[in-house]
C-alpha cells in the first residue's frame, strides 16, 4: 500500500478551489473539536493580510488511493484530504521561567503551529504530517524550538508520545512551548 502524500501551500502557491473546499470542511471540524466558535483555518482567513504577513503555510495530507482530481489531473482529489497542519511566523513575547529577572522577552518571527487536524485518528497520519512539518522547518528542532497556539487537550499527549516532548508550559498569550525553546 502506498504512503499518503503531503502537499505544501503558501500564499504564493495556494491550493486549488477543490482543495480549499476540503480544507474549509476540515477547518470547521477542527474548530468544533477544539470547542471554538468559528474555524481558525479557512480559505478566507488564509488570504487575509494578517496570514500573508505571518508567512502562513498549510501542509495537507492526502490518501494515496484517491490522489487524482477528476477536474484537474495535476491536483490532488479534494476527497483524498486526510488532514492538515498550518504554521506561521509570529512576533511573540514570552516569560522565561529560568530567567532570574522574570521578565518578558520578545521573540520575533517565531515558528508556530497554528492549527492541526486529522480526520482519521489512530492511523499514524498525524505523525506523518508533523514529521513533515518538522522536516520542512529544521530550526524547529523536532518541535522543541516551535510554539503551539492554544493547543487542544490532545496535542500535548501526542507530542509526548511521538516526539518525547513533555512539560509544555502554556504562556499567558495562549501559546505552549517547551523549556528547550529558550536554549
Amino acid at each position: 500500500m502506498s504512503s499518503p502524500t503531503i502537499k505544501t501551500w503558501t500564499s504564493e502557491n495556494p491550493p486549488s478551489i477543490d482543495i480549499w473546499m476540503s480544507i474549509d470542511i476540515l477547518g470547521v471540524k477542527s474548530g468544533e473539536s477544539q470547542e471554538l466558535k468559528t474555524p481558525i483555518t479557512s480559505s478566507t482567513l488564509f488570504s487575509h493580510p494578517k496570514a500573508l504577513s505571518e508567512s502562513q503555510t498549510i501542509y495537507t495530507l492526502h490518501s494515496p488511493s484517491l490522489l487524482v482530481s477528476p477536474s484537474s489531473p495535476s491536483s490532488p482529489s479534494p476527497t483524498s484530504l486526510l488532514g492538515y497542519a498550518k504554521t506561521g511566523l509570529k512576533d511573540l513575547w514570552f516569560y522565561d521561567p529560568s530567567n532570574l529577572k522574570s521578565s518578558l522577552k520578545q521573540y520575533p518571527s517565531t515558528l508556530a503551529l497554528l492549527d492541526i487536524y486529522v480526520d482519521v485518528q489512530r492511523k499514524g497520519y498525524g505523525k506523518i504530517l508533523m514529521d513533515h512539518v518538522y522536516e520542512s522547518n529544521p530550526n524547529s528542532v523536532e518541535g522543541r524550538k516551535m510554539v503551539y497556539d492554544r493547543p487542544s487537550r490532545m496535542l500535548p499527549g501526542f507530542l509526548k508520545k511521538n516526539y518525547g516532548l513533555e512539560g509544555g508550559e502554556k504562556q499567558n498569550n495562549g501559546f505552549m512551548l517547551f523549556k528547550e525553546f529558550f536554549d
